[in-house]
């Protein structure tokens, strides 16, 4: 794991959340916040991205 990364996208958050070390948040194509999935519920990251 040290030094790799893989971008995922996905509309599902439970996937996201599961899948990720730090989520970047994207709305209307601008970036909305990059955060460790230590910080984001599934809640909360709806939110950002709604």
């Amino acid at each position: 794991r040290a030094g790799g990364a893989a971008i995922v996208v996905s509309s599902e958050a439970p996937e996201l959340l599961r899948l990720s070390d730090r989520i970047a948040v994207f709305k209307g194509g601008k970036l909305v916040t990059i955060s460790s999935d230590a910080d984001l519920s599934q809640e909360v990251l709806l939110s950002l991205a709604s």
